[in-house]
């Protein structure tokens, strides 16, 4: 555990509750790894915070934004989000800041699809015709997925079941207008 932390465990941390675990023996009593949090906001300044937030920082932050300012702590779920550090601080411009520019939009993945089908790829076929197999029989492309060999086909064949589902055929789909199949 001390790898996620640096030297040493993690910080001690109020007990939510009264309960323990007992296999492992627990007391849920301190920390666990750290997760890197990414608050994205035109109020928060481009800056890192160094202050200490933990999963129920969620929590009391929603508590003290929906409850009345004073006493907000009353509403508390455990002592750990009770306890917990708030995010509101964090949205300290008063206007927010100005959008950046952002680079060119990389080729899409779908143009990119020109190697052999993978085994995630293929679990993600199998996938996709369970959800043909929930369409009614006119709906359904009659495709045997194991024939599928190349990226570009799983794409295509991928889509077309997306479609079909959504009520759009092919040619709808790559035109954008919204008329459902008959």
């Amino acid at each position: 555990m001390s790898k996620f932390w640096g030297p040493g465990q993690p910080p001690a941390a109020p007990q939510p509750d009264h309960f323990a675990s007992t296999l492992p023996a627990f007391n849920f009593d301190r920390l666990g790894v750290r997760v890197p949090a990414v608050l994205v906001s035109a109020y928060t300044p481009q800056k890192i915070d160094t202050a200490v937030y933990d999963h129920t920082s969620i929590l009391a932050t929603a508590r003290k934004l929906l409850v009345a300012e004073n006493g907000y702590a009353d509403y508390a779920l455990t002592a750990r989000d009770r306890q917990a550090n708030v995010f509101d601080a964090c949205l300290e411009l008063s206007v927010p800041r100005q959008p950046i520019s952002l680079p060119a939009q990389p080729t899409p993945l779908a143009t990119q699809t020109s190697g052999a089908v993978n085994d995630h790829q293929r679990a993600l076929l199998r996938a996709t015709r369970m959800l043909e197999a929930t369409l009614p029989p006119e709906r359904q492309t009659g495709t045997n997925i194991y024939r599928i060999a190349s990226e570009a086909d799983a794409s295509a064949y991928t889509k077309e079941v997306m479609n079909r589902a959504r009520g759009q055929s092919a040619n709808t789909a790559a035109t954008g207008e919204a008329t459902a199949e008959t």
